[in-house]
């Protein structure tokens, strides 16, 4: 059973803290918005790794109409991310708000590389809001079902 962090989710992650970790390093405005966003996103992140990105290790197997009673393992730690789930939906809303005002800060800047690690925050929320957090549930009914749980 694989529960690992897909790979691709975990260099998304990895992009995101890189960028933020050179726009802490930035004075002015843009340094002052990078600090707060990191004071939400770096735990939100890190609790997503812990709950939210391991069952999707198990896509492939899904997908293929794999399903062992091993994967039962992982429905607690989907309990966990639903019970969490609208906590993380509201962090979600504040990291939104902080990623608007690094963008202004760095378009008030000039600062194309701001801009877009901004910019590409705003997406990867909405994808875990549309994509992922919906999967998660989907894979959790889906072992359920299938082992009849």
């Amino acid at each position: 059973m694989n529960t690992e962090v897909p790979i691709a989710l975990k260099l998304d992650h990895d992009e995101l803290r890189a960028n933020l970790d050179k726009a802490l390093k930035e004075t002015g405005p843009i340094g002052a918005a990078a600090r707060e966003l990191a004071s939400v996103v770096l735990p939100h992140m890190a609790l997503e790794e812990k709950l939210a990105f391991p069952p999707l290790g198990l896509l492939p197997q899904l997908a293929s109409g794999d399903v062992t009673e091993e994967m039962a393992a992982v429905l607690p730690m989907i309990s966990e991310f639903i019970a969490s789930h609208d906590a993380l939906r509201g962090e979600h809303q504040q990291i939104g708000y902080k990623l608007q005002v690094l963008l202004e800060a760095a378009k008030k800047e000039g600062s194309d590389e701001y801009t877009q690690f901004a910019y590409r925050g705003m997406v990867h929320e909405r994808i875990e809001e549309a994509v992922i957090y919906p999967t998660i549930f989907l894979i959790g009914k889906y072992i359920r079902q299938q082992l009849k749980r």
